[in-house]
């Protein structure tokens, strides 16, 4: 809440904030890695299970692309109950990038979501 308020953003409706960031995250041609980044993270702490179709859509664009961002979506989906990350590790970090890619493909097969760069 205090960044809610720190931002002036207190009057707005979550709703049209989530909306927005959405936007701004399928709006690839305006869109910067770091902007993502930070969106998903926002996004995250919705804690809203509604968003994993969309974190789905958006990991499996992301391994392509920006394992950072990647990450943010794997916290993202771990917060609000997904099973992200491979019973084997007793942590995670943005920058293990082979064992977070692992456990992103891991996690969109069991969804049945393809993750090939060639499809």
């Amino acid at each position: 809440m205090s960044e809610i308020q720190k931002h002036g953003l207190e009057g707005l409706d979550p709703e049209l904030i989530a909306r927005e960031l959405r936007d701004l995250i399928t709006a690839e041609h305006k869109s910067y890695s770091r902007d993502r980044q930070q969106a998903y993270w926002a996004l995250g702490k919705k804690r809203d299970r509604g968003l994993i179709p969309f974190f789905c859509d958006q990991l499996r664009l992301e391994l392509r692309r920006d394992m950072i961002a990647a990450y943010q979506i794997m916290i993202a989906l771990q917060d609000i109950g997904e099973p992200m990350f491979g019973s084997d590790r007793s942590g995670y970090s943005f920058d293990d990038h082979k064992l977070n890619r692992r456990d992103a493909e891991s996690y969109l097969e069991g969804r049945g979501v393809s993750y090939n760069s060639t499809d």
